[in-house]
């Protein structure tokens, strides 16, 4: 029998993720907070009732209300399922402490990190996740559910460092935009690769982290094709920062934050690529010299 599946979100994600799951015959229907973008779709009790997987595909800062509405609805059996990489700006929380925090015990969540660049997704060009959970039946169950897709997925039950590897990638992936937008050319670009994965692995373990996970597909593979991605949003964030334009969005500049508060106090050639970044974004320092400084005082 056919999994059902219920994605909350009508954007990239969820456009690409549902034209996974229809071409291998899965029985997917689609929900949006905003109406005008399914206009035949069932009110959101419909649509998530029986399903056996309910995946949200949204920001991070909208999972929270997502939640709380779906509580009441959710069926015991039903797996929750978030591809949002973020920290809670109010709250400090990754998804999964959300998820704690709201769902009743018993109800089961993963999360999935990796490249899955929607746009490629979409045309089947495939990707390659780490599917995350405290249970590794429900990893096996979600791993199945995508198993004829183009999107191949391994499985972990340390969540908490594949999603800090996401969130992380989210971060870093702005300073090579910002590098990028600066002009610099393949060299430099190469060696602040290098320092950002580097860079990853120690935050990792500041934070009580495996850093291994860090040079996984949610990590290091998930920088790589954010990093270097004409759809990447953190990538293009980076690009507007280097010319003076910073509009304080998106899952990376809004994790940064989040992130400087739990590593605390730092010397700034403990994370000196944090440290540039924490120039530009919380003090308006030009990104130019910021970034000139972070060359030559640390490559």
């Amino acid at each position: 029998m056919a999994s059902k599946v219920a994605l909350l979100g009508a954007g990239k994600m969820g456009q690409a993720f549902f034209s996974l799951l229809q071409k291998n015959h899965v029985d997917v229907s689609m929900w949006d907070v905003d109406c005008s973008k399914i206009p035949d779709a069932k009110p959101l009790a419909e649509t998530v009732s029986g399903a056996d997987f309910v995946c949200l595909c949204m920001p991070s800062w909208c999972i929270r209300s997502a939640v709380e509405s779906l509580v009441p609805l959710l069926d015991s059996k039903t797996i929750l399922i978030s591809i949002s990489k973020g920290i809670e700006k109010d709250t400090g929380f990754f998804i999964h402490e959300i998820f704690s925090d709201l769902l009743p015990k018993k109800q089961s969540y993963a999360l999935i990190s990796g490249p899955m660049l929607a746009e490629e997704l979409q045309n089947d060009q495939g990707g390659v996740g780490v599917c995350a959970s405290p249970s590794e039946d429900v990893c096996e169950k979600v791993r199945l559910l995508f198993d004829p897709t183009s999107l191949r997925l391994r499985t972990s039950t340390d969540i908490e460092s594949v999603e800090l590897a996401g969130v992380l990638k989210n971060i870093y992936a702005i300073a090579l935009g910002i590098a990028e937008g600066l002009g610099w050319q393949k060299n430099r670009v190469g060696w602040l690769c290098g320092k950002a994965i580097e860079e990853m692995c120690l935050v990792a373990t500041r934070l009580g982290k495996d850093e291994k996970v860090m040079l996984s597909p949610a990590g290091v593979g998930d920088f790589i094709a954010t990093s270097f991605s004409e759809h990447s949003s953190n990538r293009s964030f980076g690009q507007s920062v280097a010319q003076g334009n910073i509009d304080k969005k998106g899952e990376g500049v809004v994790a940064f934050v989040s992130l400087e508060k739990k590593l605390g106090k730092y010397q700034p050639e403990e994370f000196p690529v944090v440290y540039a970044l924490s120039k530009i974004l919380n003090e308006n320092a030009p990104a130019k010299e910021v970034f000139e400084y972070l060359f030559f005082a640390h490559a």
